[in-house]
């Protein structure tokens, strides 16, 4: 009798256990990495918002100062179009997933 409720017990128990673990596998853990890497990217935005990193996918350009030539000082006639670096969060994304770039297979290696 005793022996006929553990068995009972045991099949519910692993039922019900079995159950959970689908459960937290397919809501919980979907939920986590989302809120996790939601996480990461803001860390990232902001961070980038204050030290400024000098990556731009915009095609802004301002005229900015720049030397032509090393030997000579630069003077206020020699103006460059230089790219000026705009910040916004599609940026950062890209550049997220650009320092994510080593963990995920390329075309390359598969072929």
């Amino acid at each position: 009798d005793r022996l006929k409720f553990e068995r009972r017990f045991g099949l519910i128990f692993g039922q019900v256990f079995v159950i959970f673990l689908i459960f937290f596998f397919f809501f919980v853990t979907p939920i986590y990495i989302y809120f996790y890497y939601k996480l990461l990217y803001t860390i990232w935005y902001y961070y980038i918002q204050l030290f400024g990193l000098s990556v731009t996918f915009n095609r802004n350009i301002i005229t900015v100062p720049r030397c032509l030539t090393s030997d000579k000082v630069c003077s206020e006639t020699q103006r460059v179009n230089h790219p000026i670096i705009f910040w916004n969060k599609t940026n950062a994304y890209f550049i997220f997933l650009f320092l994510l770039s080593p963990f995920r297979s390329t075309r390359s290696q598969l072929i």
